[in-house]
């Protein structure tokens, strides 16, 4: 077995992970465990607006669960976070989540969704 540390600036990256989503418009649940403790559940809408050109990240506490509302994340070159966002503390520690999504187009005009993320968590 492999243990590896990463560290990027102020944060040592505790998960990163990509997946292929089975439809694009579904929506991801993510039910975070750090360290072997329940840290909260995630919820990841994707969303377009064409009334506007760029892309944004919202975030919303819903029952308990963290709602993120990506809007515009519809590029087949990629669309993502420019900066980590917060989601929730570990150990006292903040943890944050970068995003990148990839949209494609298959046979069929059959679209595909990629989902890439990586969780970080601050170092000091």
């Amino acid at each position: 077995m492999v243990n590896t540390t990463i560290q990027s600036g102020k944060y040592e990256i505790i998960e990163s992970n990509m997946f292929f989503m089975d439809n694009p418009e579904s929506e991801v649940r993510m039910h975070l465990i750090v360290g072997g403790k329940f840290v909260g559940d995630i919820k990841i809408h994707f969303l377009t607006d064409r009334q506007i050109e760029s892309h944004n990240v919202e975030l919303e506490v819903q029952d308990g669960t963290l709602m993120i509302r990506c809007t515009n994340f519809n590029n087949s070159f990629g669309t993502g976070t420019t900066e980590p966002v917060k989601i929730g503390f570990s150990d006292g520690k903040k943890l944050f989540m970068h995003l990148w999504i990839y949209y494609y187009m298959g046979e069929n005009e059959t679209a595909v969704r990629k989902v890439e993320y990586s969780i970080l968590r601050e170092i000091s």
